[in-house]
């Protein structure tokens, strides 16, 4: 966005990027000075843009004069930048500083029954847990009878959606085993579906996986060999545990075990979008009015340069103009347009220029222009 300010503003007739500065000089020998342009290169002004971006960054205003069209449509692309930026940074840390997190007390199934915990788990994990880990059919909350269930450890019932049950009925203190838990067994894919949609964000994945439970499609007997071989080079050469990483969502809740959550670049798209549309919107009033300048120019039969130019606040700023081989520097005195008659009441110059700079005028006038 500095770039871009910088390419609207370049050598713009009282802008901050100049082209060249007038310098005087003077010879060890000679007894007059000399005015000469001497030219400030582009290195210097991409590295002055880029500081003065961070700076307006950080100090939340852009403190130059921005003199052309399409820089001032840049200048709004660049509020409207730091403006949202900055605010959703700090609505995302006092939400960080304001959410209360707490890690969980136990950190393995061992720990869990130790405390007294009773769990909630559908029947294929209730089955699998209870033969590897040796957990009591007591703990296990039963499927629900009321719902269709048949009362035994692990829901299974077919209209108590299991899968999600398991998560709603954890509370961390309760006086029913029968219907609530204080932990479930469920597979890690279920809670990350859930935090992805922002729900359960209080529920965590505690300890060291308990189990793996397998699934799979039926292969003919034919081309099973081959399969088999495939898939465990793809196994091995980690394409499975690359596509299961991509493929896991992403999670729109805090996590209790790390400090906080920064916001990703799709939560960032409006201001992407808000964004470069204005300096897009910029690029093309500079288009525009260049054309304009150059048609308008051609059927007048004249050249035009503005003599005065305002900032984005209407404030007249300084000039100084190159027009023809004169020098107009705008601001310094008091007189008025610069003719053969007023040329008495502006500032004369005991200097001698060199170059393409033949006479210098110093005065100060109204938005006027100079016609070849």
């Amino acid at each position: 966005l500095g770039w871009l300010m910088l390419f609207h503003e370049y050598d713009a007739p009282g802008g901050a990027f100049r082209g060249g500065v007038a310098v005087v000089r003077r010879k060890r020998d000679a007894e007059e000075n000399e005015v000469d342009d001497r030219k400030i290169s582009l290195i210097y002004h991409l590295t002055t843009s880029l500081y003065m971006s961070f700076l307006a960054f950080y100090q939340k205003t852009y403190a130059l004069a921005v003199v052309s069209l399409g820089g001032k449509i840049q200048l709004l692309s660049l509020m409207i930048f730091m403006l949202l930026i900055l605010a959703l940074y700090t609505a995302n840390l006092a939400a960080l500083l304001a959410t209360e997190t707490k890690k969980p007390d136990i950190s393995n199934i061992n720990e869990a029954v130790g405390a007294g915990y009773n769990f909630c788990s559908e029947r294929k994990n209730a089955a699998i847990v209870m033969d590897l880990n040796g957990v009591s059919p007591n703990l296990i909350v039963p499927d629900p009878v009321e719902v269709g269930g048949d009362g035994k450890p692990g829901f299974n019932c077919p209209k108590c959606a299991a899968r999600t049950r398991v998560f709603e009925y954890m509370r961390p203190v309760h006086d029913d085993n029968s219907l609530f838990c204080n932990a479930a067994f469920a597979s890690a894919e279920d809670l990350e579906v859930l935090h992805k949609l922002g729900d359960h964000c209080d529920k965590v994945i505690v300890g060291e996986i308990l189990a793996h439970t397998n699934v799979g499609v039926p292969l003919y007997e034919g081309v099973s060999d081959e399969l088999l071989s495939l898939f465990h080079k793809k196994k091995n050469d980690g394409v499975l545990q690359r596509e299961l990483q991509n493929a896991k969502p992403n999670s729109l809740c805090i996590r209790a075990d790390i400090e906080g959550t920064s916001l990703t670049v799709e939560q960032f798209t409006g201001i992407w979008m808000i964004t470069f549309t204005l300096a897009v919107g910029g690029l093309l009033a500079k288009a525009i009015q260049w054309c304009y300048g150059k048609l308008r120019n051609a059927s007048q039969g004249v050249n035009e340069m503005r003599l005065q130019q305002f900032d984005q606040w209407r404030n007249p700023v300084d000039t100084v103009v190159v027009f023809n081989g004169m020098l107009y520097i705008n601001g310094s005195h008091e007189g008025s347009s610069p003719n053969a008659d007023d040329a008495e009441s502006f500032h004369s110059c005991d200097v001698k220029p060199r170059g393409a700079v033949k006479s210098i005028i110093i005065g100060e006038w109204d938005d006027v222009g100079i016609k070849d």
